[in-house]
């Protein structure tokens, strides 16, 4: 006995919109960053060192255990992290 089915092709997904930026849309950021660090400055302080103590760490392990050449990889990820734990929901 043979089952066959009839499979209907997925729909097309609409291709996502690129928008081009220009400086004054980097410069209004780096603004808004600004002014984010102004009105807490302690908080920022205070991931920004959470980060760079968590790279010196890593660092250290793979020094002591013998494996430095997954500095650069490891940091490479450690960086990806940090915009994700920044991330407000």
């Amino acid at each position: 006995m043979e089952n066959t089915r009839s499979v209907a092709a997925p729909a097309a997904q609409p291709m996502p919109v690129v928008r081009a930026i220009a400086w004054s849309d980097v410069r209004q950021a780096l603004v808004a960053g600004i002014e984010d660090f102004r009105a807490a400055p302690a908080l920022g302080l205070f991931f920004g060192a959470v980060f760079a103590a968590g790279g010196i760490l890593i660092l250290a392990c793979l020094f002591r255990f013998g494996l430095a050449y997954l500095a650069y990889p490891l940091a490479a990820g450690f960086v990806l992290v940090g915009p994700f734990a920044a991330a407000r929901g």
